[in-house]
């Protein structure tokens, strides 16, 4: 019995089958390397986000901004292209000017005022 199975294994495959297995391969090939980019591309774009292949030093601003005179900054704050200035005034009111980068335009101002009772 175990000469009828050790035969059986030995034997070649039927063209049917055979073409059946080839194309399992093909695909098994083709979804491998789908998952290959995949997880590649997933891998680059950690790394980038990270600043491995970005400007690592960033870009560095020259800019003047304009304040009132004897106005003092009390705090600045930074979001994407837009620094936020709150500004002490002479008179003890203060407000916030808005700036753009990198050129250090002037592009807002809010007053900070309290209620009138």
């Amino acid at each position: 019995m175990t000469a009828a199975r050790k035969d059986d294994e030995d034997a070649p495959l039927d063209p049917a089958v055979e073409r059946v297995r080839a194309k399992l391969a093909r695909l098994l090939v083709f979804s491998f390397g789908t998952m290959a980019l995949g997880l590649l591309a997933v891998l680059f774009a950690i790394l980038y986000k990270l600043g491995t292949f970005g400007d690592p030093a960033g870009k560095a601003v020259d800019a003047i901004a304009e304040l009132p005179a004897g106005a003092q900054a009390v705090s600045s704050s930074v979001s994407g292209d837009m620094l936020a200035v709150t500004i002490s005034l002479p008179g003890g009111a203060q407000e916030i000017r808005l700036f753009r980068l990198p050129g250090g335009e002037a592009a807002g101002r809010v007053q900070l005022v309290a209620p009138a009772n």
